[in-house]
């Protein structure tokens, strides 16, 4: 395997759990060969801690010859990814499916035929079930050239089976993956583009989407067929937001799971998407009892969770989808406020997040700020700001934006009129350059230019109410509108309401 990056070795080793750690230690110490030694004491040199380039680490090890270290690194990394797969092969029946067909490739090669047709069947019988459709034409593929090469002594009709069965794993394989196609497609316009604005743009979209959208036959579909479709659909409708259907769509993709409980432990990082996806759309939608409901069937089914199914990544889904949620559901609930233990517990649980989009965690900040700000909590809300605003590459502009709003709201409730006056020009201008396709964030910046005048703050939010009535039937703008809501605004600023402007 031609890794030799120590960062590569280095986050391996760092990504292992006690368990792991164990696992391999046991493993290899097993072995009692001289030279696994080397790649053992190197192992516990990293995993310590220590640095590849303590020259003590070379004395101990032997080697002057930096070709040699990098071979020894390499070959450990390939040590250690084998330690894994022994590990975790009884809980994952993929790799059963892909073992039975690698040991039947070395018992053709050795010329037992007929011993690696009894291992493809029963590696088919599990992809079959396990809807492992690249490993099923692997298989199928192989089974064929075993037929076309020896005499088997199989019934008249294997050949005929084995050609229909190909030609209908073909059809499901290319469906699945015109889908999956799609509906990356549909995800990388949404992150480049945002929503699709004006009834031009939309019209292209349209045709876009179904000039490449085929949906499978329900009769016939197979599971990852129809996930596929609701996965397409779902990212179709929420582009184009009509948010109603694909909140329909997401409903779907986490039904399809809930039919298909071997599939739902097999793939939990999916199913858990389609969650993050319904509970996504309640919040967007202002469904306070339906987002609740979602999340205690999250919290019912992670609970249940077998801890062989819990892998690192679905433990970081997990706790990044939990923690969202809870913010979400106090954004909802006005007549909540987050109590003391929650001030303190949120901050440190975004911090602690790993393998999670800098995005993401972003987008946690602005939420936690929101709620520091309606709270009253003006200081720890700036706080919260700080790592959005503090970031030079952004992904996503709207973050920024709503940030940056937020931002100068909390000054002004700390009576920093100068800097706040000085922000609301500098924002105007960055909405301008970069021509930001919603006015709500101008009708902002025009409350906060009223206030800053000594406008009554219950007549300026009024006016804004007003304003924003307009925009609430135009759908590309709900995204917007739930950045900053004006009930949230009133909310925010309750503590100005009879300030007198100095």
């Amino acid at each position: 395997m031609a890794i030799a990056k120590r960062e590569l070795l280095l986050a391996l080793i760092n990504s292992l759990d006690r368990s792991e750690k164990r696992f391999f230690t046991n493993h290899y110490q097993r072995r009692g060969k001289d030279e696994d030694d080397k790649y053992y004491r190197l192992f516990q040199h990293l995993a310590a801690g220590r640095d590849l380039a303590d020259p003590e680490l070379r004395r101990d090890l032997g080697i002057t010859d930096t070709g040699k270290m990098a071979n020894l690194q390499r070959h450990l990394y390939s040590l250690l990814l084998e330690s894994l797969r022994r590990q975790h092969r009884r809980h994952d029946p993929v790799i059963q499916v892909q073992e039975d067909l690698d040991y039947a490739h070395l018992l053709y090669d050795r010329g037992l035929y007929l011993e690696a047709l009894v291992l493809l069947k029963r590696a088919k019988q599990r992809a079959r079930a396990l809807h492992l459709d690249l490993h099923h034409i692997l298989i199928l593929e192989f089974e064929k050239m075993i037929e076309s090469r020896h005499i088997t002594r199989s019934e008249e009709k294997r050949m005929t089976e084995l050609t229909a069965e190909s030609r209908q794993r073909q059809a499901i394989q290319e469906m699945t993956t015109r889908l999956s196609n799609l509906q990356l497609t549909l995800q990388r316009y949404f992150i480049e583009k945002g929503h699709v604005r004006g009834l031009v743009e939309a019209q292209r979209f349209h045709q876009m989407f179904y000039h490449n959208f085929t949906g499978p036959s329900f009769g016939r579909s197979t599971f990852r067929e129809r996930i596929g479709r609701c996965r397409a659909l779902f990212w179709y409708h929420y582009c184009t937001t009509q948010l109603d259907e694909a909140a329909i769509h997401a409903r779907a993709w986490m039904e399809e799971f809930v039919s298909e409980e071997t599939l739902r432990m097999r793939d939990v990082s999916l199913y858990l998407k389609g969650m993050d996806r319904c509970l996504m759309l309640a919040f967007f939608r202002e469904n306070e009892q339906e987002h609740q409901e979602f999340y205690e069937n999250l919290l019912a089914f992670t609970n249940s969770l077998p801890a062989s199914r819990q892998s690192r990544n679905i433990l970081r889904q997990n706790k990044f989808l939990h923690l969202r949620s809870r913010l979400n559901q106090l954004l909802l609930d006005d007549s909540r406020q987050m109590t003391l233990v929650e001030k303190k517990e949120f901050p440190d649980e975004i911090k602690e997040l790993r393998g999670v989009d800098r995005h993401k965690k972003q987008v946690l900040y602005y939420k936690l700020a929101a709620l520091f700000a309606m709270d009253g909590d003006y200081s720890s809300a700036l706080d919260q700001l700080s790592p959005v605003l503090d970031d030079r590459q952004p992904l996503r502009r709207d973050t920024v934006v709503y940030s940056r709003l937020l931002f100068l709201l909390c000054h002004f409730q700390l009576g920093n009129r100068e800097l706040v006056g000085y922000g609301i020009n500098n924002l105007a201008r960055y909405i301008g350059r970069i021509n930001y396709s919603s006015s709500y964030p101008r009708h902002i910046l025009t409350l906060l230019r009223s206030l800053q005048r000594g406008v009554n703050a219950g007549e300026a939010l009024h006016v804004l109410e007003q304003e924003t009535v307009a925009l609430a039937e135009d759908p590309c703008e709900h995204r917007d509108l739930r950045y900053l809501p004006v009930k949230k605004l009133r909310r925010a600023i309750h503590a100005i309401t009879d300030r007198e402007t100095p």
